[in-house]
């Protein structure tokens, strides 16, 4: 099995002297720029963990995501995952971040990625989903984020009508600092009661 899943190393003998000095030293540099992608990729998923205990609610965790940063909820997942299951492994600079997200979700593929990774063998996307594949397929999540119950419709109704309020709110500031509006009392408060009246639904 191991010997069909681990591709089989580069031999620089194969080129000639000043070629090969050169791609030895392109190797060196790609692995310290792999190594910050991995961190960085841990990094991030460590942060979105912490937001996503803060809010504890779906719905809220997605569009915060989605909103700012660009990202599909899936791959904050994906990250959450990663940084869940390798964070603290010694060898996770073998690792490919993708191939995090596949080992996350059986742990015998997981575990015999890492002994690979132990013997310095790089363990790309592509073996992980062999591994994952040999050891029986994805294994039901333990604590997977993706399967949280639906928002409370009565917690999101309230978090409605306080988005709605601060509008209200905002609106009623801006009309106190027209400057052709302020000194006419009567005309402020009209416009005041028509922006309340347009927020009593959600109050």
């Amino acid at each position: 099995m191991g010997k069909d899943i681990v591709p089989a190393d580069f031999d620089y003998d194969l080129v000639e002297d000043d070629i090969r000095g050169k791609l030895i030293w392109f190797e060196g540099e790609i692995k310290k720029i792999t190594l910050v992608h991995v961190n960085s990729g841990l990094a991030l998923g460590e942060l979105l963990t912490q937001a996503h205990e803060l809010l504890d609610n779906k719905r809220l965790f997605q569009e915060w995501v989605e909103g700012k940063f660009g990202i599909s909820v899936r791959s904050a997942y994906n990250h959450m995952l990663a940084h869940r299951e390798f964070s603290g492994c010694a060898t996770v600079s073998q690792i490919e971040l993708g191939a995090m997200y596949v080992l996350a979700k059986n742990e015998r593929a997981k575990k015999k990625a890492l002994k690979y990774a132990d013997r310095g063998v790089v363990v790309t996307q592509k073996m992980a989903k062999q591994l994952v594949k040999e050891a029986g397929g994805p294994e039901e999540p333990k604590e997977e984020p993706a399967e949280e119950p639906e928002v409370d419709p009565e917690q999101q109704a309230k978090h409605n009508a306080k988005v709605a309020k601060d509008l209200i709110d905002r609106a009623v500031r801006a009309v106190d600092d027209l400057h052709y509006v302020k000194p006419n009392r009567a005309m402020r408060d009209r416009i005041v009661a028509a922006l309340q009246k347009c927020g009593k639904a959600v109050w």
